[in-house]
């Protein structure tokens, strides 16, 4: 068959129709070029930074924040910069800023009063930054800000009042730093948050008193597959309206007294997959009955220190978690499924080798010693009845004779 042919009107139709479109694409290309130049031209751009007509400057490989970015700027993105400091009032020049990033860059300080006059900033990111410290009053003047981004930043210090002015936090995320202990007071000032996220904290160690003071709106807190060995008296001291704490994946091994109190709403804390192996009584006070304790995937032991559990005042909810871990007959049952009877503690005490280990007979005049079967045992008694033998038939004055029957024990 042969090639198919067409009209050459049909031809040149087509010819003409890739032309306009190739005239279109031309036109539309050219005219941003033009907003965008003129955008430039009207307000200017920084040197390293590129000027984009929707009000967005983005600037890289910058060694200091530009002090002529454009006045109307809204997105401002500064990540992989090489900026090491934040100055004090480095962006009063930019009052329309919403978004700010400055993602993976050199950050290592923030200086007092850095962000103040940002009144329009929702979203602030400084993940990725070598920043160890938060100097009090080093975040003031963030008063708008919705969405607060610290991840990964090895921070190991939160100072009282690092947060103050910066009260419209609705969502603060502080996950993959070094915080080795939250004082009391380095949330100070944080009554709007809703969620905060504290996942992959492997070096916090613990939960100490009123650690989350201030943080009064919190309705969930994560320190998931973060490091915690033991949650301290009132560690949630203040936290009046939260819902859930996520306390999974985190190596604890047990909670004080009075660790989950001061809370005054209905929350459910998991503490999954921990090390938990037993509990008392007096360590559940303060939480109240009708909050949750999700206890699943731990090494629990239910013994006789459990019996008091079977009993209690605990919410069914909690019972239901309590999975036997050991002994191993009860492994995989819940304690809501045993009895007194299943919970036993029994103590063996084993001899030490080598030892002697007296018993009493019914023979009142016969003293019958029990040994361990073993050579030095054995040459050591015969030496002993040899010299008592030889004092008692070598001395006329004697008189009751030891009768004496050496049994050795079968190993």
């Amino acid at each position: 068959m042969g090639k198919k042919s067409y009209p050459r009107s049909t031809v040149r139709k087509k010819r003409h129709r890739l032309a306009r479109m190739a005239s279109v694409r031309f036109l539309l290309s050219t005219f941003v070029y033009v907003i965008v130049q003129s955008w430039s031209l009207i307000y200017g751009c920084p040197n390293g930074c590129e000027c984009i007509a929707d009000s967005t400057v983005r600037c890289k490989d910058i060694l200091s924040i530009p002090s002529d970015i454009p006045t109307n700027t809204r997105t401002l993105n500064l990540d992989r910069s090489r900026i090491t400091t934040i100055p004090t009032h480095a962006f009063s020049n930019l009052p329309k800023l919403q978004d700010l990033t400055i993602e993976y860059a050199n950050v290592s300080v923030i200086e007092s009063m850095a962000f103040m006059g940002l009144k329009e900033l929702s979203s602030l990111s400084l993940r990725g930054n070598p920043i160890r410290t938060l100097e009090p009053h080093s975040l003031s003047g963030i008063e708008s800000v919705i969405y607060f981004h610290l991840r990964d930043n090895p921070i190991e210090e939160i100072k009282p009042n690092a947060f103050s002015g910066s009260s419209k936090i609705d969502y603060l995320y502080l996950s993959s730093t070094k915080l080795r202990k939250i004082h009391p007071g380095a949330f100070n000032q944080l009554s709007n948050v809703q969620s905060f996220i504290l996942t992959d904290n492997k070096h916090l160690g613990e939960l100490t008193n009123a650690s989350f003071l201030g943080l009064s709106n919190v309705d969930f807190l994560t320190f998931s597959r973060s490091n915690i060995s033991i949650i301290r008296n009132g560690a949630f001291m203040g936290m009046s309206n939260v819902k859930k704490v996520n306390l999974e994946n985190c190596g604890i091994q047990g909670w004080e007294a009075g660790a989950f109190g001061g809370v005054t709403g209905d929350v459910q804390y998991s503490l999954q997959n921990n090390q938990i192996k037993t509990f008392a009584r007096n360590e559940f006070s303060g939480l109240k009955s009708t909050s949750l304790l999700n206890l699943n995937k731990n090494p629990i032991v239910c013994d006789c220190d459990l019996k008091w559990v079977l009993d209690s005042t605990l919410p069914m909810a909690t019972k239901a978690t309590i999975v036997c871990a050991m002994p191993e007959e009860l492994k995989g049952r819940t304690i809501t499924s045993l009895t007194g009877k299943d919970l036993t503690c029994i103590t063996t005490t084993a001899p030490t080798s080598g030892s002697a280990t007296l018993r009493p007979v019914s023979n009142p005049t016969t003293k019958t010693i029990y040994f361990q079967d073993n050579w030095f045992t054995k040459i050591v008694v015969m030496l002993f009845f040899q010299v008592v033998m030889w004092f008692a038939t070598g001395n006329t004055n004697s008189t009751g004779l030891i009768n004496a029957t050496v049994i050795p024990l079968a190993t």
